[in-house]
């Protein structure tokens, strides 16, 4: 139930126009020109990208960061249930630890949601090949960016140390199936604060 709950979250998360439009990434840089054609189709941008994710995944999991989660169920317009956590991801010399800095919260009766959910989510984040070939790269348009005129699609991220692109933002609001109900669910995850080991 859970992977497929995590499945849909997922590619609702990386490809919905409601990511761009909630979160303003270029608020400092020119207007899109969205009738502008692309030199890349979607699935050109995927081949590239994917040949570099593997190197990101495995960097990330060299650094350590902050996420802070939320994950809510909802009847009509009210919250029925929710996890919550504020957590430092680091290393001590045994390796990779996760300190809770608020106690967190979970009170999700309609859906399972654990720690180890919220890594799945950071993990299907990663934009390999497996994990965008049941969802849609948006592409946006066109925007100068300093000497470029850059093709734009609409994937949340921010530079860490000059070299990897890693999550910042994952944020679904989707009515999904488990087992025979649907339910609607809203999922904010924040990622911040990434230092290396």
């Amino acid at each position: 139930m859970l992977p497929r709950l995590l499945a849909v979250l997922a590619v609702a998360i990386l490809f919905t126009n409601a990511v761009s439009a909630q979160v303003k990434c270029g608020e400092d840089l020119p207007p899109i020109d969205r009738d502008a054609e692309s030199r890349m189709t979607a699935q050109d941008f995927i081949r590239q990208v994917a040949a570099k994710e593997t190197a990101f995944a495995r960097a990330l999991g060299g650094y350590g960061y902050t996420v802070e989660a939320s994950v809510q169920t909802l009847a009509g317009d009210a919250v029925d249930g929710e996890y919550r956590q504020v957590a430092t991801i680091g290393f001590d010399a045994s390796g990779p630890r996760r300190e809770i800095a608020d106690g967190g919260i979970n009170t999700l009766k309609r859906i399972r949601f654990a720690d180890r959910d919220l890594d799945a989510l950071r993990d299907a984040f990663i934009l390999t090949p497996a994990n965008v070939s049941s969802g849609d790269i948006v592409y946006s348009g066109r925007q100068r960016m300093g000497d470029f005129n850059a093709s734009l699609f609409e994937v949340v991220r921010a530079r860490v140390d000059e070299q990897y692109w890693f999550p910042v933002l994952i944020r679904a609001d989707e009515t999904v199936p488990v087992g025979d109900d649907k339910v609607h669910v809203r999922v904010t995850v924040k990622y911040s604060n990434y230092k290396a080991r």
